[in-house]
């Protein structure tokens, strides 16, 4: 009774010739070689768990853009109010004195500030290589014309260095 309590796994046999049929049964598992399915069971998991990341990612900003949209609409309706020139008890519709509803609002506006921080940053990578490009296709065009003008030139007015840039086969 006490032996089948314990897992077959973990028990210790007791006669050599189980001994033997084990270390057989390990010798053959290891003569398999490796399991051509493994290949896609790894891949199918890491597209799997990337799939479950984009999922989170997507939900993670649409919270984010429902967030400060609500808090944006809610001070334009303020900012509406004021300039209509009705009462408007701001402090209490923004929740000033109330630490969790002024962090909320920090926390929307440091988010806010860093987004368009990354805006501006990518908008002035594009430009500079746009004109990074546009100097290396005038730069390109600029020999390309200095080859051009020194394979027209002929004659004694060739210069000793355009000499040396012309092929001499002809």
């Amino acid at each position: 009774m006490w032996k089948s309590l314990i897992p077959k796994a973990f028990r210790q046999p007791s006669d050599p010739v189980s001994v033997a049929e084990r270390q057989r049964q390990k010798a053959a598992k290891k003569a398999q070689g490796w399991n051509p399915a493994t290949f896609f069971i790894i891949i199918s998991i890491l597209i799997g768990n990337n799939a479950i990341q984009m999922i989170a990612l997507k939900r993670d900003m649409l919270n984010y853009t429902r967030k400060t949209e609500a808090k944006i609409a809610l001070l334009r309706e303020v900012i509406g109010k004021v300039q209509a020139g009705e009462e408007v008890d701001v402090e209490r519709i923004l929740g000033t004195g109330n630490a969790d509803r002024e962090q909320e609002w920090q926390d929307v506006m440091d988010e806010i500030a860093n987004e368009q921080e990354a805006l501006w940053e990518n908008k002035n990578k594009k430009k500079k290589e746009l004109a990074r490009q546009k100097q290396a296709e005038e730069a390109a065009a600029a020999e390309a014309s200095e080859k051009l003008r020194i394979s027209d030139m002929s004659g004694p007015e060739q210069t000793r260095e355009a000499a040396v840039r012309r092929p001499g086969f002809y």
